[in-house]
């Protein structure tokens, strides 16, 4: 059984679906898959909900924050002016102790103030003994602004395809599991919003141009506030899917 805030998220991504599908309602929730459908014309759809926000993100945000604005006044108490992007290696950040990112304020304004470049990469940032960024942007100008960037290394594929691969893989066990019960099995991606790592995975989950074994698949969208607000149908057109039983 998931936790209370894991299962309200559920709910809340089942709601989305139900209210863009306009002909299906909730049944019951459950476990395995999350949530039991029933069609206006009787027959059961499982709907499976998985999260693609890299945790890693929120995890991070509030120390990265906190580090942005001690590096900006440190920049600023000494003088050194521009608008300057500090992209955060995410990784490293969040396997390294909070002592080496308090580290970070005093290392980047003594490495700045004798520098002017407009990019600066990892690999002369680390041998400077600069850890846990990736890149510094710097653009002239007569203030001192520094905004926090964040990089994520590649985990072998995009978020969207190891999601879709995993959930493949569940969906062949309900198969097994559920024999006839479910008639359809269907896959809500929630979702595009905040945490959400943009990686080349989403487009292709968006234009539809990827192969499922689901019978249908919602992306759900977060609203300004953060929660989930509603559904889009991104069923691939034309897909190969396995027989629906």
């Amino acid at each position: 059984m998931g936790s209370p805030s894991q299962r309200a998220f559920e709910e809340a991504a089942v709601g989305c679906v139900v209210r863009c599908a306009g002909d299906v309602s909730l049944h019951e929730m459950r476990e395995s898959p999350d949530a039991d459908l029933l069609h206006r014309e009787g027959f059961h759809i499982g709907l499976e909900v998985v999260r693609t926000v890299d945790q890693r993100i929120p995890d991070a945000k509030r120390r990265l924050d906190a580090a942005t604005e001690a590096i900006r006044r440190d920049l600023d108490s000494r003088g050194i002016r521009g608008h300057i992007t500090v992209y955060f290696d995410v990784d490293e950040i969040v396997s390294e102790t909070s002592v080496r990112l308090r580290e970070l304020p005093t290392q980047l304004a003594n490495f700045l103030e004798s520098r002017s470049d407009a990019f600066v990469e990892s690999a002369l940032l680390q041998a400077c003994g600069i850890r846990g960024v990736a890149r510094i942007e710097r653009s002239p100008a007569s203030n001192t602004s520094v905004y926090c960037g964040m990089r994520l290394r590649g985990s072998g594929g995009t978020l969207a395809a190891i999601t879709l691969k995993r959930k493949h893989d569940r969906l062949r066990y309900y198969r097994e599991q559920s024999g006839s019960y479910f008639r359809q099995y269907w896959l809500a991606i929630a979702s595009l919003g905040p945490g959400t790592v943009e990686d080349g995975g989403f487009m292709m989950l968006l234009e539809r141009t990827y192969v499922t074994d689901f019978d249908r698949v919602f992306m759900i969208y977060h609203g300004p506030d953060g929660r989930l607000a509603m559904a889009r149908d991104i069923t691939p057109t034309g897909r190969e899917t396995a027989p629906s039983t």
